[in-house]
């Protein structure tokens, strides 16, 4: 399972995008509760399903990056990472983590690719 799509609500005050913060699963991190964008930026939220093998090499949950039609990086400064023993949990159940997070990118950004790791996704077609 893999996503990219802007966010829908729109603050109807301050015209920004509002949206919530990222978890693991959706929803987790502030339930009911909504961030606002900022000006000049869209908002894109990722939704993705993960699976961990008992021989994954790391402990923790690595942040994803969209990366742009240039080869540039973003990162999200919204996410709720999840707890320090949800990826052994995940390693020994072999169960899938769904995951909703979200990014603040500068207006009309291209995105052409998510990072997880070490593993780089085509997105098949560019929100914006």
């Amino acid at each position: 399972m893999l996503e990219a799509k802007p966010a829908e609500d729109i603050d109807p005050v301050n015209r920004v995008p509002t949206f919530r913060m990222g978890s693991c699963p959706p929803g987790a991190a502030m339930p009911g509760i909504k961030l606002e964008g900022n000006h000049g930026k869209d908002v894109i939220i990722v939704q993705f399903g993960l699976k961990f093998p008992p021989d994954y090499p790391r402990a923790d949950f690595p942040v994803p990056v969209l990366i742009d039609a240039s080869g540039k990086k973003y990162s999200s400064n919204n996410v709720m990472e999840p707890s320090k023993d949800l990826v052994p949990r995940l390693k020994t159940t072999g169960e899938q983590l769904k995951c909703e997070i979200p990014f603040e990118l500068p207006a009309g950004t291209r995105i052409t690719k998510l990072q997880y790791d070490d593993v780089v996704f085509d997105l098949k077609r560019s929100p914006k």
